[in-house]
Protein backbone atom coordinates (compact mmCIF):
# COMPACT_ATOMS: atom_id res chain seq x y z
CA UNK A 1 0.00 0.00 0.00
CA UNK A 2 1.11 3.34 -0.89
CA UNK A 3 0.19 7.07 -0.14
CA UNK A 4 -1.34 8.05 -3.42
CA UNK A 5 -2.73 11.70 -2.30
CA UNK A 6 -2.83 14.49 0.59
CA UNK A 7 -6.09 16.60 0.04
CA UNK A 8 -6.81 19.64 2.70
CA UNK A 9 -9.59 21.81 2.62
CA UNK A 10 -10.16 24.55 4.83
CA UNK A 11 -13.60 24.66 6.75
CA UNK A 12 -15.04 28.42 7.99
CA UNK A 13 -17.83 29.07 10.36
CA UNK A 14 -20.08 31.78 9.33
CA UNK A 15 -23.01 31.16 12.15
CA UNK A 16 -23.63 33.26 15.35
CA UNK A 17 -21.12 32.44 17.87
CA UNK A 18 -21.63 32.96 21.50
CA UNK A 19 -19.23 35.74 23.47
CA UNK A 20 -17.06 34.63 25.62
CA UNK A 21 -17.56 34.69 29.19
CA UNK A 22 -15.96 37.57 31.70
CA UNK A 23 -14.30 35.70 33.57
CA UNK A 24 -12.65 33.90 30.72
CA UNK A 25 -8.58 33.78 31.23
CA UNK A 26 -5.99 32.12 28.58
CA UNK A 27 -3.32 33.71 30.29
CA UNK A 28 -1.90 36.72 32.20
CA UNK A 29 -2.29 39.57 29.76
CA UNK A 30 -5.93 38.74 29.98
CA UNK A 31 -6.20 40.36 33.24
CA UNK A 32 -5.14 43.65 31.92
CA UNK A 33 -8.45 46.29 30.99
CA UNK A 34 -8.01 45.48 27.68
CA UNK A 35 -11.26 45.49 24.72
CA UNK A 36 -13.48 42.97 24.95
CA UNK A 37 -12.96 42.58 20.95
CA UNK A 38 -9.35 41.58 21.68
CA UNK A 39 -10.53 37.64 23.04
CA UNK A 40 -12.38 37.56 19.60
CA UNK A 41 -9.29 36.14 17.84
CA UNK A 42 -8.92 33.17 20.43
CA UNK A 43 -11.91 31.39 19.30
CA UNK A 44 -11.86 28.66 16.27
CA UNK A 45 -13.88 29.87 13.48
CA UNK A 46 -11.87 27.92 10.88
CA UNK A 47 -10.66 24.48 10.86
CA UNK A 48 -8.76 21.96 8.47
CA UNK A 49 -9.38 18.87 7.58
CA UNK A 50 -6.61 16.66 5.90
CA UNK A 51 -7.45 13.65 3.65
CA UNK A 52 -4.49 11.14 3.00
CA UNK A 53 -5.54 8.39 -0.20
CA UNK A 54 -3.96 5.21 -0.25
CA UNK A 55 -3.64 3.75 -3.76
CA UNK A 56 -6.42 1.43 -2.71
CA UNK A 57 -9.03 4.07 -2.46
CA UNK A 58 -8.69 4.28 1.26
CA UNK A 59 -8.96 7.67 2.72
CA UNK A 60 -7.70 8.60 6.51
CA UNK A 61 -9.54 12.18 7.86
CA UNK A 62 -6.82 14.46 9.91
CA UNK A 63 -7.78 17.89 10.98
CA UNK A 64 -5.88 20.91 13.15
CA UNK A 65 -7.82 24.23 14.30
CA UNK A 66 -4.54 26.21 14.50
CA UNK A 67 -4.19 28.63 11.89
CA UNK A 68 -5.82 26.49 9.29
CA UNK A 69 -5.27 28.63 6.16
CA UNK A 70 -1.37 28.79 6.89
CA UNK A 71 -1.25 25.18 8.11
CA UNK A 72 -2.98 24.19 4.47
CA UNK A 73 -0.28 26.07 2.75
CA UNK A 74 2.45 24.39 4.65
CA UNK A 75 1.05 20.53 4.48
CA UNK A 76 0.41 21.49 0.51
CA UNK A 77 3.49 22.64 -0.24
CA UNK A 78 6.09 21.25 1.89
CA UNK A 79 4.81 17.84 3.49
CA UNK A 80 2.72 16.52 0.85
CA UNK A 81 5.64 15.97 -1.59
CA UNK A 82 7.73 13.72 1.20
CA UNK A 83 4.46 11.43 1.93
CA UNK A 84 3.33 10.96 -2.14
CA UNK A 85 4.32 7.10 -3.09
CA UNK A 86 5.31 6.56 0.62
CA UNK A 87 3.80 3.18 2.54
CA UNK A 88 1.61 4.48 5.40
CA UNK A 89 2.38 1.92 7.96
CA UNK A 90 5.92 3.37 8.81
CA UNK A 91 4.24 5.68 11.01
CA UNK A 92 7.66 6.74 12.90
CA UNK A 93 9.41 6.93 9.76
CA UNK A 94 7.27 9.26 7.85
CA UNK A 95 6.77 11.44 11.07
CA UNK A 96 10.36 11.57 11.78
CA UNK A 97 11.04 12.45 7.51
CA UNK A 98 8.31 15.22 8.51
CA UNK A 99 9.52 16.73 11.42
CA UNK A 100 13.43 16.92 9.97
CA UNK A 101 12.38 18.66 6.91
CA UNK A 102 10.42 21.20 8.81
CA UNK A 103 13.41 21.56 11.35
CA UNK A 104 14.08 25.34 10.22
CA UNK A 105 10.73 26.60 10.88
CA UNK A 106 8.48 23.50 12.73
CA UNK A 107 9.11 22.76 15.74
CA UNK A 108 6.17 24.26 17.46
CA UNK A 109 3.28 26.20 15.99
CA UNK A 110 1.95 25.60 12.66
CA UNK A 111 5.15 22.97 11.64
CA UNK A 112 4.09 21.02 14.41
CA UNK A 113 -0.03 21.51 13.77
CA UNK A 114 0.84 20.34 10.30
CA UNK A 115 2.64 17.13 11.15
CA UNK A 116 0.03 16.50 13.92
CA UNK A 117 -3.00 16.75 11.06
CA UNK A 118 -1.03 14.31 8.82
CA UNK A 119 -0.01 11.88 11.47
CA UNK A 120 -3.57 11.60 12.63
CA UNK A 121 -5.00 11.12 9.09
CA UNK A 122 -2.29 8.51 8.88
CA UNK A 123 -3.39 6.68 11.64
CA UNK A 124 -6.94 6.68 10.76
CA UNK A 125 -6.07 5.62 7.26
CA UNK A 126 -4.77 2.44 9.07
CA UNK A 127 -7.84 1.95 11.41
CA UNK A 128 -10.24 1.50 8.27
CA UNK A 129 -11.05 -1.77 7.70
CA UNK A 130 -9.39 -3.76 4.90
CA UNK A 131 -10.60 -6.67 2.46
CA UNK A 132 -7.73 -9.01 3.46
CA UNK A 133 -7.31 -10.57 7.23
CA UNK A 134 -4.09 -9.79 7.19
CA UNK A 135 -3.20 -6.48 6.10
CA UNK A 136 -4.22 -4.68 8.88
CA UNK A 137 -1.15 -6.23 10.81
CA UNK A 138 2.56 -5.07 10.58
CA UNK A 139 4.73 -6.51 7.98
CA UNK A 140 6.96 -7.49 10.82
CA UNK A 141 5.25 -8.63 13.63
CA UNK A 142 5.44 -12.27 13.16
CA UNK A 143 9.26 -12.33 12.98
CA UNK A 144 9.60 -9.89 16.08
CA UNK A 145 7.14 -12.02 18.07
CA UNK A 146 3.77 -9.45 18.52
CA UNK A 147 0.58 -10.78 18.25
CA UNK A 148 -1.49 -9.40 15.88
CA UNK A 149 -4.77 -7.53 17.97
CA UNK A 150 -6.81 -7.07 15.26
CA UNK A 151 -10.23 -9.15 15.34
CA UNK A 152 -10.11 -12.05 13.03
CA UNK A 153 -6.80 -12.46 12.28
CA UNK A 154 -4.68 -15.65 12.62
CA UNK A 155 -1.27 -13.63 12.12
CA UNK A 156 0.55 -15.23 15.85
CA UNK A 157 3.77 -15.47 16.90
CA UNK A 158 6.21 -17.87 15.99
CA UNK A 159 6.72 -21.43 17.86
CA UNK A 160 10.42 -19.99 19.37
CA UNK A 161 8.70 -17.00 21.12
CA UNK A 162 5.84 -18.43 22.25
CA UNK A 163 8.31 -21.35 23.66
CA UNK A 164 9.97 -18.86 25.27
CA UNK A 165 7.42 -16.52 27.19
CA UNK A 166 5.65 -20.14 28.55
CA UNK A 167 8.86 -20.58 30.28
CA UNK A 168 8.62 -17.19 32.06
CA UNK A 169 4.80 -17.44 32.90
CA UNK A 170 1.74 -19.56 31.71
CA UNK A 171 -0.20 -18.43 28.86
CA UNK A 172 -3.52 -17.74 28.78
CA UNK A 173 -5.51 -20.35 27.14
CA UNK A 174 -8.87 -18.51 27.18
CA UNK A 175 -8.15 -16.45 23.68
Amino acid sequence: MKIREVRTRVVQWRGETAPLPVHFCTNPMDLLALPQSSMKTFAFHGWLIVEVEADDGTVGIGNAALAPLVTKALIDQYLTPLLVGQNPWDIEFLWQHMYRNTMAFGRKGVGMTAISAVDIALWDLLGRPRSSRYSGCWEDGRRRGFRCMRAGCTARASKTWRRKRSATRPMDTRR
